[in-house]
């Protein structure tokens, strides 16, 4: 890798950061529909049950037929 490719990765890591990361142009975005469902049926659910999405419980995913998302720490 030359000096001159090493000062554009750079500048453009730079600018990444300063925008907040790195994002994908919408065009690029591909949806899961199940996801989509999945999230609609928590959404709903948690406000019928004033309890956030952040508090479900094992019970509450049972409860929505869904299986608990992983969260990436």
């Amino acid at each position: 890798m030359t000096q001159e490719t090493l000062k554009k990765i750079r500048a453009l890591d730079a600018a990444a950061a300063e925008a907040g990361g790195y994002v994908l142009p919408p065009s690029e975005v591909h949806v899961s529909k199940k996801a989509e469902r999945e999230f609609t049926a928590m959404r709903h659910y948690s406000l019928e049950h004033k309890k956030p999405i952040s508090q479900f419980t094992d019970a509450d995913y049972r409860a929505l037929g869904i299986k608990r998302p992983k969260l990436a720490l």
